[in-house]
């Protein structure tokens, strides 16, 4: 039986962005594909922090069935869902108890983003916090700014602490363009990233 896939999206997104990719995942894989939605609307709550998430993820990975007790499962992460991600697996678990075998990280703010900082100012209030009554998760985040505290600590932990990624240990892949958005959104845009995140902070590569 393949092993089951298990979805993670990132700061201000929705689990439903992804439903088209877990179609086409359990159609040509034939897998069970779960897709999580601890962080849908809250992670733009500005009370909500990385400890919350890690605790929910960890609730919900050893409650759904199509995950629960499974050590060979497949994470696909999405920009800050990679940071929830290995946050959740470093409290939670050692190298050798890891219930992932493979995580792919699309666009991954692994060491920060450099718009993060522009989320908590007044435009990210009005672009991105106006159906949440202007909250756009501060915590969140705070977390993501370039080489934060919270990165560089939970580098530490799964980086230059503990072996957790290799060929006998989870096998990580990143993924991310290197061309921006266009539009109204090339204001964002710069050399070496994708709009959002820059190739550099997304490597694991430290």
């Amino acid at each position: 039986m393949p092993s089951p896939i298990v979805i993670l999206h990132g700061w201000s997104d929705e689990s439903r962005s992804f439903r088209p990719l877990a179609d086409y995942l359990r159609r040509e894989l034939r897998s069970e594909v779960t897709t999580l939605d601890l962080a849908d609307w809250v992670s733009l709550n500005d009370e909500i922090t990385y400890r919350d998430l890690r605790h929910a993820m960890q609730r919900a990975w050893t409650e759904h069935p199509g995950i629960k007790g499974a050590r060979d499962v497949r994470l696909i992460s999405h920009s800050t869902g990679a940071l929830v991600a290995r946050d959740w697996m470093t409290h939670y678990y050692k190298p050798d108890t890891a219930p992932i075998s493979r995580h792919l990280m699309l666009a991954p703010a692994n060491f920060g983003s450099q718009l993060a900082h522009k989320g908590r100012a007044w435009y990210g209030r009005v672009f991105k916090g106006w159906k949440t009554g202007f909250q756009t998760g501060g915590h969140l985040l705070r977390g993501l700014e370039l080489a934060s505290p919270f990165s560089s600590e939970l580098a530490e932990r799964d980086l230059f602490g503990r072996r957790w990624y290799g060929d006998d240990a989870i096998l990580a892949a990143v993924l991310i363009g290197n061309t921006g958005y266009g539009g109204l959104k090339a204001v964002t845009d710069e050399v070496g990233g994708d709009g959002t995140v820059r190739i550099a902070t997304a490597n694991l590569n430290a």
